[in-house]
């Protein structure tokens, strides 16, 4: 077993997994190894199971905090008085800032689903959720657990990736949504 992880892992392809004893499996997904314990569900079962990742979806009404329970973090939405300075704007993967004007409450925060489609911020056209994921060799088990936020069926933000061009801060931009999504602390699920 020990030399099967070790052959795939030394692998330069995108993702593999073997099965080892005692429910252990074990994933490769890019250059990161991945230990689970899984249940054996029946055979009839093996259908439900094939995403494996906790579901979440919460509506948004306004500003606020909100806690995300199923993955341990909490995103907190605020309005930004001040144009925003270079330094500000690069404040990290888990903060975002947004042109109020071309935001409407309430926002969606979900689960990545199939299909999802986006346009990163200063792209030419769309681009499948998917492809960029994999272009950005984001191993599945992130991927799942990623948080998306949506205005009116529309992608607005990767969090911890990219915002989409259609909300980004410009010149013309009068005030400015702040969202910074953060570990969870307290939660009652720990």
């Amino acid at each position: 077993h020990i030399e099967t992880i070790a052959e795939f892992s030394g692998k330069h392809a995108g993702s593999t997994e073997a099965h080892l004893p005692d429910r252990v499996r074990v994933v490769k997904e890019y250059r990161h190894l991945v230990f689970e314990k899984t249940a054996r569900p029946h055979q009839s079962e093996r259908h439900l199971q094939a995403n494996p990742f906790p579901l979440f979806r919460y509506t948004l009404k306004g500003y606020g905090t909100y806690h995300i329970h199923e993955i341990k973090k909490e995103l907190t939405i605020r309005p930004h008085f001040t144009p925003l300075s270079q330094t500000e704007m690069k404040t990290g993967k888990n903060i975002a800032f947004f042109d109020e004007r071309k935001l409407d409450f309430p926002l969606l925060i979900r689960n990545v689903e199939p299909g999802d489609r986006f346009r990163p911020i200063n792209s030419h056209g769309t681009q499948k959720l998917k492809k960029y994921f994999i272009d950005h060799k984001i191993p599945k088990s992130i991927r799942y657990v990623t948080p998306i936020i949506e205005c009116h069926d529309r992608i607005i933000w990767v969090v911890g990736h990219r915002i989409d061009e259609s909300v980004k801060v410009d010149e013309t931009t009068r005030q400015i949504v702040r969202m910074e999504v953060s570990l969870a602390f307290g939660d009652e699920n720990d």
